[in-house]
């Protein structure tokens, strides 16, 4: 199975998945380390440093690249349809990615418990993530679901054998674990509201999308993902 590593421009986490050999064979779980130290192209640094100055000011990263925001905002339509075609994707057996009503209904070849801190009545639906496993299942999970406050969000969790932060950007906003935080979007779409915490041995991502914009509904979502973090 072909090396996954995974490259974002806010945190600058290099994930090596769980099914595949990590990026250093010499290193397992949390690196963290400076910016220049990390081999990347230039202009992606760039970015990344533009970015890093947009967090500490607390700001929002105007893009007119914001289909993850306009998905959350829609995912009730998209899970909807999804539920009515469900026998369309039915084909894929154990592979298949389409939003479920259920846990039970995806095979799973990590533990995974239902998240803590959000209503059962609130939950959207479950789709499977990262990479299925032969035989065993998937190595990552999205929950979706609503919040009176917060709009539309998902809750990803993936499996991963090691994963490297850049060391100007890692807060330690959920549980004293290294992770990030981002705003991205504009005011005619919406916005994604993002934070990100990390164990030896998993990543975990909390979206939520939400035509306003208003920086204190990252402190309510950094409430959310301490409670779900505990689990």
């Amino acid at each position: 199975m072909n090396k996954k590593i995974l490259v974002g421009l806010m945190l600058v986490p290099m994930i090596s998945l769980a099914q595949d050999a990590p990026f250093d064979p010499s290193l397992r779980g949390i690196q963290i380390v400076p910016l220049e130290k990390i081999n990347m192209p230039p202009e992606i640094k760039q970015k990344m440093k533009m970015n890093l100055s947009i967090n500490k000011n607390n700001d929002y990263e105007n893009t007119d690249d914001n289909d993850a925001a306009k998905f959350l905002i829609n995912i009730k339509e998209h899970a909807n349809n999804q539920f009515a075609n469900a026998s369309k994707y039915a084909k894929y057996g154990d592979g298949d990615t389409s939003m479920k009503h259920s846990l039970q209904e995806i095979k799973l070849a990590i533990p995974f418990k239902p998240i803590k801190g959000v209503n059962e009545k609130d939950i959207i639906g479950y789709a499977a993530g990262n990479s299925f496993v032969e035989g065993k299942g998937w190595t990552g999970i999205s929950v979706f679901f609503s919040n009176e406050k917060l709009g539309n969000c998902s809750y990803q969790y993936t499996k991963i054998l090691s994963v490297m932060l850049a060391k100007e950007d890692v807060a330690y906003l959920v549980n004293k674990k290294p992770g990030g935080k981002s705003i991205k979007g504009n005011q005619y779409t919406g916005f994604k509201y993002n934070i990100t915490w990390y164990d030896n041995d998993a990543a975990h991502e909390l979206d939520c999308a939400n035509k306003e914009y208003n920086p204190k509904l990252l402190s309510m979502m950094i409430v959310l993902a301490n409670v779900i973090d505990k689990g």
